[in-house]
């Protein structure tokens, strides 16, 4: 799987929408989300799912599990932004564990320490 260009649109806002309660900006000053983000969980899971099964399969096919780890960021990204743009009232355990994850299986074992 692969996000498209509406797909990497859609996370750019979600990232843009949670910088803004990073940033504590007031809730009447913050973007407009057209799309709902959850609307990029099931790629974003495929995503990660992709990986996952090539891993499994084995090392011998190295050079396309490295091919398929390209999109994996993508993942990692929507997961965290989605949890910090507060669209859900509950932080669900499962989202930070799989955004901690993707994070993981992209080589960046910092950002998957702070998420999970």
């Amino acid at each position: 799987m692969k996000p498209e260009a509406r797909s990497q649109r859609l996370l750019s806002i979600t990232q843009s929408k949670a910088k803004m309660y990073e940033y504590d900006v007031p809730s009447e000053d913050h973007i407009a989300i057209e799309r709902d983000p959850a609307n990029l969980f099931p790629l974003s899971i495929g995503i990660l799912g992709d990986v996952a099964a090539e891993i499994s399969i084995g090392i011998e096919i190295l050079e396309k599990i490295r091919e398929i780890k390209k999109n994996l960021p993508f993942s990692a990204r929507f997961f965290d932004a989605y949890v910090q743009t507060r669209l859900n009232s509950e932080t669900d355990p499962y989202l930070l564990t799989i955004g901690s994850v993707a994070y993981y299986l992209s080589d960046l074992p910092g950002s998957s320490q702070l998420l999970a």
